[in-house]
């Protein structure tokens, strides 16, 4: 009976926090929500709703007739999602969706939180746990921002709970499903795409002598399989495989000591804007992994 009683803690734990991100998405006015990485991805997924073309040109999103350039900045997870959402001509509306259709997907995280919390560790740790991302102030307000945060905790929290469930059962189709999922994360968020590496080592080392072989080489093919797909896009549309600006800035941007360039106080924040060099170590990869190069030798 105290067993069943946890369950539906648990439970109403659950709807709580479902509760929560309803209202606060409900009660909550951003100011000036298209902007910065939101207008990227609101651009993104209009495009591809409109124009069926993969751009962040804002500028065609109310122009049916113009057709923008596509390219490849930002990864395809997030955008996808939102082209579903999209209202043409009405970006409120769209914004409204978008930010309650959040606060369904922030509630089902909480659900994988609590299956992965109650195979490792018990229904009393699942109660616990859950309860503390439930009350948790940014997962509840990071819903009412057309940011990748809701949908990657998703796709990350869902390929923990299939890992859990393949981990458990060692069926062939749960490791598939494990990569497809990490799939998904890793086109919302390109860094997790070298998790890969992990989530092979655990099938191999989780799975029977019989079939971890196999759990490895499935692992490995849906997601190549999957991901490149986005590579095959950039290659065959733009000649190239990515875009390697944003890997660019964040070399560059991130390259200066305390923030600063040359420890002038008035650089704080921006050192790059002060920094004379800025336009060749910003002209690729291979330039600004030189510079860091040069820079931490001398």
């Amino acid at each position: 009976m105290q067993y069943k009683a946890w369950f539906i803690a648990l439970a109403c734990i659950v709807l709580v926090g479902l509760y929560l991100r309803l209202e606060t998405v409900k009660h909550t006015n951003v100011d000036t929500p298209i902007r910065a990485d939101a207008k990227h991805y609101t651009a993104y997924a209009y495009n591809l709703k409109l124009h069926g073309v993969y751009s962040r040109d804002i500028s065609t999103i109310h122009k049916e007739s113009r057709q923008p350039e596509p390219d490849a900045l930002r990864s395809p997870g997030y955008p996808t999602f939102l082209s579903l959402l999209v209202v043409p001509n009405n970006l409120k509306s769209f914004i409204t969706r978008t930010v309650y259709v959040q606060a369904l997907i922030s509630g089902m995280t909480l659900l994988l939180i609590a299956y992965i919390a109650y195979v490792i560790s018990g229904i009393r740790i699942a109660a616990f746990v859950t309860l503390l991302a439930a009350i948790s102030p940014h997962l509840t307000t990071i819903n009412t921002f057309i940011l990748t945060e809701t949908l990657f905790t998703f796709f990350l929290l869902s390929t923990l709970a299939a890992t859990t469930a393949a981990i458990q059962k060692n069926r062939l189709i749960l490791w598939g499903l494990s990569a497809l999922l990490l799939s998904f994360a890793a086109l919302t968020r390109p860094t997790m795409q070298f998790f890969i590496i992990f989530l092979a080592a655990f099938a191999w080392y989780f799975s029977s002598h019989e079939t971890r072989r196999k759990n490895v080489a499935i692992v490995i093919v849906v997601f190549i399989g999957t991901y490149t797909l986005w590579f095959l896009r950039n290659l065959i549309t733009l000649g190239e495989l990515s875009d390697p600006t944003l890997t660019i800035n964040a070399l560059h941007h991130g390259m200066y000591p305390g923030f600063l360039y040359n420890n002038q106080p008035h650089t704080f924040g921006f050192p790059y804007h002060y920094d004379p060099d800025s336009p060749y170590i910003s002209a690729s990869v291979s330039n600004a992994l030189s510079a860091i190069l040069d820079r931490f030798i001398n």
